[in-house]
């Protein structure tokens, strides 16, 4: 489990869209990649997971990790417990 106490809190934008069969698809504008719930939660702590595990790829490689995207009104935020200073 992670240790909250030396975190701090990213939020990065993510969309989200039903799809035919009533998923909810999430898309991420900062990293590539989807991911998908069987409603608005699910959709969004799955969407969490894969921004965690995505950023854990991206130091893995020693590559930088993007600040988050402008949300627009299409956009919600996802927040993101991250270790360390991601951008530093």
């Amino acid at each position: 489990m992670l240790d909250l106490s030396d975190t701090f809190t990213m939020r990065y934008p993510v969309a989200l869209q039903r799809d035919d069969d009533g998923t909810v698809m999430v898309t991420f504008p900062d990293f590539s990649g989807t991911t998908s719930g069987r409603d608005r939660g699910e959709a969004l702590q799955r969407a969490a997971a894969f921004l965690i595990d995505a950023m854990r790829i991206y130091r893995a490689k020693g590559w930088p990790i993007p600040r988050p995207a402008v949300r627009d009104g299409d956009h919600v935020l996802v927040p993101v417990p991250l270790p360390d200073d991601p951008f530093g």
